[in-house]
């Protein structure tokens, strides 16, 4: 649980993570649970289910506002808005606005219901 906001390189998690911001080069969550992440910005993310699970009834999710970075793979995640360069979009997330400037792919069992590919800067 973060208050406010982490800052940090790296940060590897397996399990939960709450917070309103989290700042780092590489992000990488293994999720065992719901979390929440208000905004997250990092030049590597990489979300995914842990396959390893204690509580099985606990659903496997990150809830996002913001994601943004460079290279992101995301899978079980729910965001409003996703930035970067190069994304994929894995299994089971759903994104209201994608915005790219090089390349993304999207699972068939994700939904992303706008596409913008941006110039870059």
């Amino acid at each position: 649980m973060v208050e406010e906001k982490l800052q940090s390189e790296q940060i590897d998690a397996i399990g939960i993570v709450k917070a309103v911001e989290i700042t780092a080069h590489h992000f990488h969550l293994k999720l065992s649970g719901e979390s929440k992440i208000d905004r997250l910005r990092a030049e590597n993310v990489v979300i995914e289910k842990d396959r390893i699970t204690l509580l099985p009834l606990f659903k496997k999710i990150l809830r996002c506002h913001t994601v943004s970075g460079k290279h992101l793979q995301l899978s079980n995640t729910n965001a409003e808005f996703v930035e970067g360069e190069v994304v994929h979009v894995g299994e089971n997330s759903v994104i209201s606005s994608l915005y790219y400037t090089e390349y993304y792919s999207i699972a068939a069992s994700s939904k992303v219901h706008h596409i913008i590919r941006r110039e870059k800067e």
